[in-house]
């Protein structure tokens, strides 16, 4: 799925295209789970909210390896060990971000590098309602 995801990416960044970045949203919101990378020990652990352009934004991942990769990538940077990651389902990864909203961090960003992409949290929850079907 992970390079299915990064061609919607890299074809939804057409101003032109927004077949391609509904599509895009479409196959995230399909996804099973979202991964985060894990700030805290146990059960206090939460998904990490970092610094990106001088704002707060929950860092997401559209699958394992590249969550993985981030964790690697951290503890070169930085040193010490490498963070753990979580995995929540769609529908509670959207509410979290929900929560998120209320303490200031207004943006989800999803994978890191030339696949980023990113959106705020009030229309994270649009395009959820939206291309999420009702049970």
């Amino acid at each position: 799925m992970g390079t299915e995801v990064d061609a919607l990416a890299l074809a939804a960044r057409s101003v032109q295209n927004k077949v391609g970045e509904q599509n895009l949203w479409k196959a995230v919101m399909a996804l099973r789970v979202w991964y985060f990378i894990a700030q805290g020990e146990g059960d206090e652990a939460e998904p990490m909210v970092a610094s990106v352009e001088g704002r707060p934004q929950l860092l997401a991942f559209t699958d394992e390896d590249r969550a993985e990769a981030f964790t690697r990538h951290l503890e070169a940077k930085k040193g010490g060990p490498r963070a753990g990651l979580l995995e929540m389902d769609v529908p509670d990864a959207v509410e979290y971000a929900k929560e998120l909203e209320g303490l200031n961090v207004e943006t989800i960003l999803f994978n890191t590098g030339e696949h980023a992409f990113s959106c705020s949290m009030t229309r994270l929850k649009d395009m959820y309602s939206r291309y999420v079907p009702r049970v």
